[in-house]
């Protein structure tokens, strides 16, 4: 039975339970300790940052970094002219991309009813799961933690539809026991209504706990109207984190490391293009140039017009701004190498063979199995959370989770046409796969029913074929033997070729 966060944020040291506090008092707690807290207002700042970044955005993030570096106003100005062309080197998007690969293929969720298995595949539908589930990777890994929130949607047409939502860091408060930093007992969401009414203004932040739901305005108060029991027995949103807490609910540190290579290498191409521009032979006019024509061009191949007695001169002001580009993919090299990504992957370097392929991969692989262990435990409570969730709005999508369980695709390195031919042909002589298993594969939105009708499709299809190609034969061989009694006397006929088809078929 699960109590009210009043009840909950009362314990005291020594104390199983103390006397339950006031929303007021919550709502005091909640200002403290979160909504108006200077450290949790930086740890959400550069959860957004890091966001922005990833997102190929932070152009301020880059001008305060270039007014730090560059003192004169004139220099820092010819630098920021370039800071949305340098952007194009995005390390954060790179790595995050190599890492996040366990959904790569579409995972295989089910459940051991297999009426309840064809409402469960419809959920997944509806929610975009195994898209959403992508984004749910690549999240995890760039910012260390996320909560995910399978909910129920009312539609226009009073109809409701199963979604989940995926929370970054930059968009909620972890709530903490009092007593024990490692357990959750509640989320701040940031809100993003966009009302019609004129003059009225959403609440600013929602509350979700174990026992309850509750709005919270843009002073900090819990508008103790609004609090409803949810009746799910656990807080609705699955707060997952790619490594267990250590001694706090949320690790903004994690991670900093590939912001800050992704700042430097936007920084060195940010200079590489302003030098690349700039680099040029600078002309030194010397002479009289008072009869010398006005407005000249100064340009490579625009031939500069003097009077007699003027001479020009060259003056070398090339600097080696290839050193910058040199530097950039160093910095992104020694970033990958922190998370196993070998600097061949992060050049994007190809091999013909399968075999280099697949040596060039295996730390990818070995990255993919690791990331499996919290994933699959996130999985099972997601699975637990959704079936909850819709039976209270959509009981024709109800499902049990008896018998539930998840099967990670791993992905192959990939193979040619024959090859592949080659080791499914082998596969199917060891009994180690089927064509129904095959067809599954192909296209994992067929259902086994589906898959089986176009197995035996096939069936029937070879079947026909085959017995075509028997009446072929006995015609041909037919037509083979009519040729044969047809030769004089004395030719034997040469066993080879149609002659000796037809004898197979006599045979």
């Amino acid at each position: 039975m699960t109590v009210s966060i009043c009840q909950t944020l009362a314990a005291l040291p020594g104390a199983e339970t103390g006397h339950a506090i006031t929303w007021a008092e919550v709502s005091r707690h909640l200002r403290d300790e979160y909504l108006n807290n200077l450290d949790e207002k930086k740890r959400m700042e550069r959860a957004a940052e890091r966001q922005r970044l990833y997102q190929s955005g932070g152009d301020s993030a880059m001008e305060e970094m270039l007014g730090r570096v560059f003192k004169d106003p004139e220099v820092l100005a010819k630098r920021r002219e370039w800071i949305e062309f340098g952007k194009y080197d995005n390390v954060l998007r790179k790595i995050v991309g190599d890492l996040a690969t366990v959904y790569s293929t579409p995972a295989s969720r089910v459940v051991g009813d297999e009426d309840a298995n064809e409402r469960y595949r419809e959920v997944q539908r509806l929610c975009r799961q195994h898209e959403v589930m992508q984004r749910v990777n690549r999240m995890a890994i760039l910012h260390r933690a996320l909560v995910v929130m399978p909910r129920m949607e009312l539609l226009p047409d009073g109809s409701w539809r199963p979604t989940i939502d995926v929370v970054t860091p930059a968009k909620f408060h972890a709530i903490r026991h009092p007593l024990y930093p490692t357990q959750l007992i509640g989320l701040i969401f940031e809100n993003d209504f966009a009302l019609a009414h004129p003059g009225r203004m959403g609440p600013k932040w929602t509350l979700i706990t174990w026992h309850e739901t509750a709005f919270i305005d843009g002073a900090g108060e819990v508008i103790q109207s609004s609090v409803k029991e949810h009746h799910l027995g656990r807080i609705p949103a699955v707060l997952f984190t790619i490594e267990p807490p250590d001694g706090r609910l949320l690790d903004d540190e994690t991670g900093q490391d590939l912001v800050s290579a992704h700042k430097m290498a936007w920084f060195l191409r940010i200079l590489h293009a302003k030098e690349a521009k700039s680099a040029t032979l600078q002309p030194v006019v010397q002479g009289d140039v008072t009869r010398a024509m006005r407005d000249q061009a100064d340009d490579s191949e625009i031939p500069l017009e003097l009077p007699e007695g003027a001479t020009v001169q060259t003056l070398n002001r090339v600097m080696p701004f290839e050193s910058f580009l040199r530097s950039a993919q160093d910095v992104r090299e020694t970033a990958g190498s922190n998370y196993g990504l070998a600097p061949t992957i992060m050049r994007g370097e190809s091999t013909q063979s399968a075999d280099a392929r697949e040596l060039m991969r295996l730390p990818l692989r070995e990255l993919r199995l690791q990331q499996q262990i919290p994933f699959r435990d996130f999985e099972r409570e997601l699975a637990e959370l959704q079936a909850l969730v819709v039976s209270q709005k959509r009981g024709d999508l109800a499902f049990s989770l008896d018998g539930w369980s998840i099967d990670f695709a791993d992905p192959q390195t990939p193979l040619g046409t024959a090859e592949a031919l080659a080791v499914f042909e082998k596969e199917l002589e060891l009994g180690l796969n089927s064509i129904r298993a095959e067809i599954i594969r192909r296209n994992p939105d067929l259902t086994p029913a589906q898959a089986e009708a176009i197995e035996q499709a096939f069936i029937e299809h070879r079947t026909a074929r085959m017995r075509l190609l028997r009446e072929f034969q006995v015609l041909a061989g037919g037509m083979a033997r009519a040729e044969v009694s047809d030769r004089p006397a004395g030719i034997r006929p040469n066993n080879t070729g149609v002659e000796n088809r037809a004898i197979e078929v006599a045979a």
